[in-house]
């Protein structure tokens, strides 16, 4: 049951969690429309309209779709999105669709992402880039409209208890505040006269002063005060405003609502798809009015295939005006370049495939057409294409490889070269050079002039993670594309300790083996409640709310760096763990930190480790021991545990140490044999010089179950223990004890 909300806070307080799971410039130069405001017409609605649906419970996934106009539950979704990726608003410009994307965040409020723009002809999507500028990072974008008059995106954002009116760049996504408005607004909507429009909490409709935020009442809506998310759009062939409304009056569905700004009437059209919420409602027009050309068949740009600063236009006539009856007249078509006037061409009904050559174009570049039909109502819809004209820069490099050098002592890069130009332009490969910067220092490359695919960067000293952004360029631009990233760097010596504290990422690896997505997390605290405290570490837990459904198998490494081991040298590993089931730790080595090279050593079994009298599990202690040769190598931990049929294990690292032991004392005891009873064990043969040093016994599964002082004469004593075999470690000796 949803509770009917009067604080309109909900708007910008609501989750937006989806039901399932380089643009073009756009911009508009009106000219030589008819107006409608002394011309009775019938009204005759257009055949659909666009729009964004946020939910559906019918529609089977989120994301833009169409909407029959007759039919409002005919919908039809043309472009999903997925990975919990949403749509707080939009607007058409053109045939695109603008609109503020975000991240949901299932334990936090949704994050901003790029502003994107869809284009209807093609059905595809650009993302831009931020919208969310510093600062605004938590605003909601409520509801976005385009202004023809001046050729601007405007939005409606709600921050810190009001709303604001901005704009937005249609290029780079950046948005700007324009205003602070007097009122809280949940809609927008320009008219084709450049008058902004809104709804209040309350269900009020207004018009915005853009420049003093002032709000002037224009009639009280008999559909309650808003809910969720709304959308308004002017059909700017009739000048009729409609609402995706959702309201208090009705908590589970979205209505298209009808305003008539002349006679403040407003008719109900019925339920929009099935408990919906739909954003970006967008109303394809004709200037010249419904009795106006539908838009041309088939446009397309063709750019000059030699490389020339020429465009060949080519379309095939409407067949009928925009309410879709027969075109029965029409008499010129009218160009347009980048929202400029170009040309007016004679038009016959007889002409049905058209051809314009634009060779009047100075400079190289992307150029967005537009062509519109006319007949004696008017300019019809328009219709757009476009396509870079003239030599074109190389598109950004493909499929870059980086791997650490033997010993992470520094990188090898390759990359496939550019095939074509970046913009779909003229392109030669001739020239072609690349330039090589290393993380964020793009002053100074540390490669440059280079012609072949491939670079070796073995002058790293600092260890640390690092990426690369190699530029491919010739004289007419250039483009870029950046690398994974990899930690190299100069060797640590022993011993290592890590308590993954502040600088863990930037020296360990974690690797995601089986590629589900699902991995290590550290210091995260969602293992608290599994172990009755919090503790730091790394931690992999599956758990029915937690673990996602499709998760079956795990594969999940944590790569020490790059460790500086002497001559006859043992490699000890040493874990502090808290573990809620058995798990399985493989213990490996390589001479870098990708998995691949990384060779099984040891295997540890994890026990489930026990709890105090507060309910909270107990720290368990694990070693592994292995001969390692004089060099550089990485250690790693991987946990390769099955997925328990109940879906609940929980298993954290407290901390790793690494140490090396040395293995060249001649005297060293390689083997005890005890009875199974309270004896003590003569030690004084090996102890001399390691009076106060820590002994150690672990099982053969590398779990500590004792710990002592050696005394000064040497003498141990062992408490009694179950048959079997024991590795004892005392300074730098290792025994076997069996019993």
């Amino acid at each position: 049951m949803r509770t009917t909300l009067s604080n309109f806070l909900l708007l910008a307080l609501v989750t937006f969690m989806p039901m399932k799971a380089n643009c073009l410039d756009a911009s508009f130069h009106k000219k030589n429309y008819r107006s409608l405001q002394n011309k009775t017409e019938i009204r005759i609605p257009p055949h659909f309209f666009w729009g964004y649906f946020r939910n559906h419970a019918t529609l089977g996934g989120y994301g833009f779709s169409i909407v029959n106009f007759s039919d409002l539950k005919d919908n039809q979704l043309v472009l999903p999105f997925h990975n919990q990726k949403g749509l707080y608003a939009g607007a058409a410009a053109h045939g695109i669709i603008y609109g503020c994307s975000y991240q949901y965040n299932a334990s936090a409020p949704p994050t901003p992402t790029n502003f994107v723009a869809y284009d209807t002809q093609t059905n595809e999507l650009h993302e831009i880039g931020l919208w969310a500028t510093e600062g605004y990072e938590m605003a909601r974008v409520q509801d976005m409209a385009y202004n023809y008059k001046n050729e601007t995106l405007y939005g409606i954002i709600f921050m810190q208890g009001s709303s604001k009116l901005v704009s937005f760049s249609t290029t780079t996504g950046a948005m700007k505040v324009v205003c602070s408005l007097k009122e809280t607004i949940g809609a927008l909507a320009v008219d084709k006269d450049g008058v902004f429009y809104g709804i209040t909490r309350e269900g009020i409709l207004v018009t915005l002063d853009s420049e003093t935020g002032n709000c002037s009442t224009i009639m009280q809506l008999p559909y309650g005060e808003l809910y969720l998310s709304q959308s308004l759009d002017f059909d700017l062939s009739t000048g009729l405003l409609y609402w995706a409304s959702n309201t208090s009056n009705d908590t589970s569905e979205t209505y298209l609502i009808e305003i008539n700004l002349k006679s403040k009437t407003t008719t109900n059209h019925g339920v929009i798809g099935a408990k919906s919420v739909l954003v970006g409602l967008s109303i394809p027009f004709a200037w010249g009015g419904l009795h106006s050309p539908s838009h041309v068949r088939e446009l397309s740009a063709i750019p000059d295939s030699e490389g020339a600063n020429r465009v060949t236009l080519k379309w095939k006539k409407p067949t009928t005006l925009f309410n879709g009856e027969p075109l029965t007249e029409l008499s010129n078509y009218k160009v347009y370049r980048n929202n400029k006037f170009v040309c007016e061409l004679n038009a016959s009904l007889e002409d049905n495939i058209v051809e314009y050559v634009d060779d009047n174009i100075d400079v190289p570049g992307t150029y967005f057409y537009e062509v519109a039909t006319i007949n004696s109502e008017g300019e019809g819809e328009r219709y757009h294409a476009s396509c870079y004209v003239g030599y074109d820069a190389p598109e950004p490099v493909h499929n870059i490889v980086i791997k650490p050098l033997s010993g992470c002592r520094g990188t090898s890069i390759s990359w496939e070269a550019p095939q074509k130009g970046k913009n779909n332009g003229f392109f030669s490969s001739e020239g072609l050079s690349y330039s090589i910067f290393r993380n964020d220092d793009d002053s100074k490359p540390i490669a440059e002039h280079l012609t072949e695919p491939f670079f070796t960067d073995d002058k790293i000293d600092v260890l640390r993670g690092y990426y690369y952004t190699v530029v491919a360029k010739n004289k007419y631009g250039s483009s870029k594309a950046i690398s994974e990233w990899v930690i190299v760097g100069s060797a640590l010596r022993l011993p290592l300790k890590e308590t993954f504290d502040d600088g863990f990422d930037q020296k360990w690896r974690v690797w995601d083996a089986n590629n589900d997505n699902y991995s290590w997390s550290f210091n995260k605290g969602f293992s608290a409640a599994i172990l009755g405290d919090y503790f730091f570490g790394a931690e992999y837990i599956i758990n029915p709310t937690l673990t996602p459904n499709d998760i079956h198998t795990t594969n999940e490494w944590i790569i020490s760096p790059p460790l500086q081991f002497g001559s006859q040298k043992k490699c000890k590993v040493t874990i502090k763990v808290r573990s809620t089931h058995n798990e399985t730790l493989i213990v490996s080595m390589g001479n870098t930190n990708l998995v691949s090279d990384q060779i099984e050593k040891k295997k540890l079994s994890i026990l489930p480790s026990e709890s105090d009298e507060n309910d909270i599990i107990k720290q368990s202690i694990y070693a592994a021991e292995f001969n390692v040769p004089e060099g550089v190598f990485c250690i790693g931990l991987n946990l390769v545990t099955p997925i328990k049929e109940s879906r609940q294990s929980c298993i954290l690292i407290e901390e790793i140490n690494i140490e090396e032991i040395d293995i060249t004392n001649n005297n060293s005891i390689n083997e005890i044999t005890l009875p199974p009873y309270y004896n003590p064990i003569d030690m004084s043969v090996i102890a001399k010089g390691l009076e106060g040093s820590l002994l150690q016994l672990y099982n053969t599964s590398g779990m500590l179950i004792l710990e002592r002082i050696v005394p000064t004469r040497g003498i141990i004593y062992f408490p009694e223990f179950l048959k079997g075999v024991y590795i004892c470690t005392v300074g730098k000796y290792v025994l076997k004890l069996v019993i």
